[in-house]
């Protein structure tokens, strides 16, 4: 009989207790919070991520050039290329594809319409550049929020594919490309191509939350052959920036694999590259043969070495570059066109150049934090007492009513007294209630009370029966 009541006064404590405390556990958050805007709590904000697996240069000095003037950057081209932003709305949108020939070649269709609206429109999707595949939110009439791309007849060696998506909470964007010869027929030693690559992927993405913005790029080259001679079984970089608001963070990473030179271990620094081995005396052994390769590379002007990450973070702005690895190729005894065409109406190029990063991401990220209004109360203005003259009768105004020299109307005077003013009450300035959400409570305020009410009815029966075992007892 004892036992009986123990275990029904037992269970009842358990249901008082634990049903409210799994209610509060369980219970959805509230309706505020769940639903918060991404963004909503900054009152501006804007990131960028660019992603390149291969970048090239060609570099034509001394000719006046689409890019920069000293170096002769005449093209620019990206393989794979992807990039993702957002800024204030939100609005987000990103751009992937296998190659990119840059903006002057892409966006030749848009430039043509800036320059002349009433070009046709089949005109300028004919010049843009077709093989990508490109998103914005909100989306557009001829941008849509999700695309892809690959090419005609299915994935082959060296075209890649790419695919873009974006949504009010960021974008995201990607593109690879395999078995591919970036610098065409441009060869190396014994008639090898300059640069082959296995694969490349690029990958950038800009995220919006409630009150931070991050922004991501990562690429990885694998299986890298420079001018038939050197060999890097992957290069990989990744770039993050933050800003919640109050401060910007980075961070970025670079991995080189392994690195050979005619299959001899070496290793690729800031000062170039160099063999791990020594040569033998008369330079006749492997070591000695790989070394005379790289030599010779140099002499032809090819270069090779790692460049180091760079990085700036300012208050609330962050922004970083990651390292790579960078070779470059520079031919200063081009024919001299000049004495050929000396009266040639156009600048003339005296080099040659290639410039080649593998392994590019960068970042930056921006915000600010939303300001809250203050709360403004006003108290309501002091009665002003003006003289009317000569009888010494004081009127009182008072704003919004009449005064007491007998005017009508919302506090302008009679006529033949002293006229007074005083500014309009203006209601207090006060934020909004929180939204509620049962019974105007909180979602968990709410399920906690209702399984108090639950369990006392649920340990009501309990403790009468353990009551009635306790009494029956004394009884007997």
């Amino acid at each position: 009989m004892a036992n009986r009541r123990r275990l029904a006064s037992a269970l009842a404590g358990v249901i008082v207790v634990g049903l409210p405390t799994a209610a509060f556990c369980v219970a959805p958050a509230s309706a505020i919070a769940g639903h918060a805007e991404p963004g909503s709590h900054l009152s501006g904000f804007n990131s960028h991520a660019l992603g390149a697996g291969v970048q090239i240069a060609v570099e034509l000095p001394g000719i006046a050039p689409l890019g920069d003037a000293v170096k002769g950057d005449f093209l620019q081209v990206q393989v794979p290329y992807s990039v993702s932003s957002s800024e204030t709305g939100p609005t987000t949108g990103s751009t992937a594809t296998p190659a990119y020939p840059g903006p002057v070649v892409s966006n030749g269709g848009n430039d043509l319409q800036t320059f002349n609206p009433d070009a046709p429109q089949a005109l300028v999707d004919a010049l843009n550049y077709g093989a990508v595949a490109s998103s914005v939110y909100p989306g557009q009439v001829h941008v849509g929020t999700h695309d892809t791309y690959s090419p005609p007849g299915g994935s082959q060696t060296g075209i890649g594919t790419a695919s873009s998506q974006s949504s009010k909470s960021g974008t995201h964007a990607s593109a690879v490309v395999n078995e591919s010869t970036p610098l065409g027929a441009a060869k190396g030693v014994g008639g090898a191509p300059l640069l082959k690559i296995g694969s490349a992927k690029a990958s950038t993405k800009s995220i919006v939350n409630v009150g931070s913005v991050i922004t991501t790029s990562r690429t990885n080259v694998t299986n890298i052959v420079v001018a038939g001679l050197i060999k890097i079984d992957q290069v990989a970089s990744v770039a993050v920036a933050t800003s919640d608001g109050k401060k910007g963070t980075q961070h970025t990473k670079t991995h080189v694999g392994n690195v050979t030179v005619a299959g001899i271990p070496a290793s690729i620094g800031p000062n170039g590259i160099k063999l791990q081995k020594k040569p033998a005396p008369l330079g006749l052994d492997p070591v000695g043969v790989a070394n005379h390769l790289l030599s010779s590379l140099q002499k032809q002007g090819f270069s090779i070495r790692t460049v180091a990450p760079t990085h700036k973070v300012k208050g609330r702005h962050a922004e970083a570059t990651s390292g790579g690895v960078q070779f470059r190729y520079l031919n200063k005894h081009i024919p001299n066109l000049q004495g050929i065409l000396p009266q040639a109406p156009v600048p003339i190029p005296n080099a040659f150049g290639l410039d080649v990063n593998l392994g590019l991401s960068q970042v930056e990220a921006s915000s600010t934090p939303y300001q809250k209004l203050p709360v403004v109360h006003t108290k309501p203005p002091k009665p002003v007492k003006t003289n009317t003259g000569g009888h010494g009768h004081t009127s009182t105004t008072t704003t919004g009513g009449t005064t007491g020299g007998g005017g009508v109307g919302g506090g302008i005077p009679s006529t033949g007294g002293a006229t007074s003013s005083s500014p309009p009450q203006a209601s207090p300035i006060v934020a909004q209630p929180a939204a509620k959400d049962i019974f105007g409570l909180p979602n968990r305020v709410a399920w906690v009370l209702l399984a108090i009410v639950v369990s006392i009815m649920l340990a009501a029966p309990l403790l009468a029966y353990a009551n009635w075992q306790l009494l029956r007892g004394r009884t007997s």
